[in-house]
């Protein structure tokens, strides 16, 4: 005689979700492996409930996102673009210039007590 043995797959609903918050400390932190970190908790892979098409994540406050590390020659060499989807309208910025950049107004901005402000 053999057994069947049926097993059913589990899926989250959105009421059974239970959500936490999460605040984190950026200073000292290498940007890419925190990064990543965050993106799993916020979209819930790091529960046993995981389920693909149900919100399943944590919020998440991060503190000291200023004093974020980047590694190697980063601080130099990387660089964001922008553009405005028109003909030749794209911005380049470097990497140590970048956390001082208003990205939604395209000027610079020297501190977030002046971002606040506008």
């Amino acid at each position: 005689m053999s057994k069947t043995i049926s097993f059913k797959t589990y899926s989250a609903k959105p009421a059974e979700v239970d959500r936490k918050w999460y605040v984190i400390d950026a200073e000292g932190q290498v940007l890419g492996r925190m990064a990543s970190e965050i993106a799993k908790v916020l979209r819930g892979k790091h529960k046993p409930q995981f389920t693909p098409h149900i919100d399943t994540g944590d919020f998440i406050v991060v503190t000291n996102a200023e004093k974020v590390a980047l590694s190697g020659k980063k601080e130099e060499q990387k660089s964001y673009f922008s553009h405005s989807q028109n003909y030749r309208s794209w911005k380049k910025t470097l990497s140590k210039r970048a956390h001082t950049w208003n990205w939604g107004k395209r000027k610079a901005s020297t501190s977030l007590e002046s971002e606040a402000l506008e």
